[in-house]
C-alpha cells in the first residue's frame, strides 16, 4: 500500500469516527434528557405519595378522634343504662308486686300459689 493509500484510508476511519461521535453525542445528549424527565417524573410521583400519605395519616387521626369520641359516648350511655337497669328493675318489682296482691285480692285475700314466685 502506498503512503497515499494509507493517509486516504486513515481520513476515511477518521470520517467514520467523527460521524459515529456525533451520532454518540446525540444519543448521549437524548439520554441526558431523558435521565432528566425520569428524576422529574420520580420527584412528582414520590411528592403526590408523600401528600396522600400525610393526608392518611390525617385521616387516621381524625378516625381514631371518631372512635375516642364513640367510646366516651357508649361509656356514658352504658353507665345511665346501669343507673336506669336499676330503677327498672325496681318498677318491675314493684308492678309484679301489685299484679300478685290484685291476683290475692282477687282470690279473696288468700296467700294461694299466684304469691309463691313473688
Amino acid at each position: 500500500m502506498s503512503d497515499e493509500s494509507i493517509h486516504q484510508r486513515l481520513d476515511e476511519l477518521i470520517a467514520t469516527n467523527r460521524a459515529e461521535l456525533a451520532a454518540l453525542e446525540q444519543q448521549a445528549t437524548q439520554s441526558r434528557a431523558l435521565i432528566g424527565e425520569n428524576r422529574q417524573a420520580f420527584e412528582d410521583v414520590s411528592f403526590a405519595l408523600r401528600q396522600m400519605l400525610l393526608r392518611a395519616d390525617r385521616m387516621a387521626l381524625e378516625h381514631s378522634q371518631v372512635l375516642q369520641d364513640l367510646r366516651a359516648e357508649m361509656r356514658e350511655h352504658r353507665q345511665e343504662f346501669r343507673e336506669h337497669r336499676g330503677e327498672f328493675r325496681d318498677e318491675m318489682r314493684a308492678q309484679r308486686e301489685a299484679l300478685f296482691a290484685m291476683i290475692d285480692q282477687l282470690r279473696g285475700g288468700g296467700g294461694g300459689p299466684a304469691t309463691a314466685g313473688a
